[in-house]
């Protein structure tokens, strides 16, 4: 998987012009462009996916369909057909419902929001009745249940379903990462490119990218390239990071493989006598 394809802007635009602006800026950088209800419906879901379509990027309809089964399968259909290549549906909406996406989506793919990515502890206790953890992973695993493509969550969910060891394989996208991370931030548990990847997150959502660019949008272009190839080159770094560290714990088991057939060997002359 290249690593433009780990990347999704999500861009915040008013207009038109400005998302022409904003794709033609992000689209050497990123696989796919994120947009959400509003901006589909405040330009028109045609005019919005047709701009990044025609720069050669992927569309992520963050639509969070939360619909019965029929209504899902209907609406599923449609969207099947306007060119996206993401989309995204709350797992809340049931089994019955994700499986109906699932099989409707045609070539898309669909992502599963499990709890919404905003929801605190105390939100969680108030709407489901037990805590941030337990209903996270439970909505996870009838996500991947209703056979969905990938999961969408916050950067403390991530850590929630990793760590519980029940969803190897799982494609994970994390929400709301910042291209930049000062020292400060970290402190405070927020994410950049970097803690994303290490973190386990297959592919993220940038957000504050408009921020971003226009903090140095008056040096032009040539500052653009690099506060974006900064992003790409600490996504590059994370990748090397977990690599090397899988490749140093598979040495450790090879290792200690290795050292269990040598004592064996050493132990079974006897055993024969």
């Amino acid at each position: 998987m290249k690593t433009v394809d780990r990347l999704i802007a999500n861009v915040q635009v008013s207009s038109t012009e400005e998302l022409i602006q904003a794709v033609e800026a992000l689209s050497p950088y990123f696989g796919t462009i994120r947009v959400d209800m509003s901006e589909a419906v405040a330009l028109g879901c045609p005019e919005v996916f047709g701009v990044i379509n025609s720069h050669d990027r992927q569309v992520f309809f963050d639509c969070r369909l939360n619909l019965d089964p029929q209504n899902m399968a209907d609406t599923v259909i449609e969207l099947a057909r306007a060119e996206i290549g993401i989309f995204s549906v709350q797992a809340s909406a049931g089994m019955a419902a994700m499986k109906a996406a699932v099989a409707n989506k045609g070539v898309c793919q669909v992502l599963a929001v499990t709890v919404p990515p905003h929801f605190s502890q105390t939100d969680c206790e108030r709407v489901y009745g037990i805590s941030l953890a337990t209903k996270t992973i439970q909505l996870a695993h009838e996500a991947k249940n209703a056979g969905v493509d990938g999961i969408l969550c916050s950067s403390a969910q991530l850590r929630m379903l990793r760590q519980s060891g029940e969803f190897e394989g799982v494609f994970m996208v994390v929400t709301n990462i910042l291209p930049s991370v000062s020292s400060e931030d970290k402190g405070k548990g927020v994410w950049g490119a970097f803690e994303a990847v290490t973190g386990g997150a297959d592919a993220m959502v940038v957000t504050s990218l408009q921020s971003e660019l226009w903090a140095v949008g008056a040096e032009g272009a040539e500052a653009t390239r690099k506060v974006l190839g900064f992003l790409l080159s600490t996504v590059e770094h994370g990748l090397d990071h977990v690599h090397r560290a899988v490749k140093s714990v598979a040495s450790g088991i090879d290792k200690a493989a290795d050292g269990v057939g040598k004592a064996k060997t050493k132990v079974d002359p006897d055993d024969d006598q």
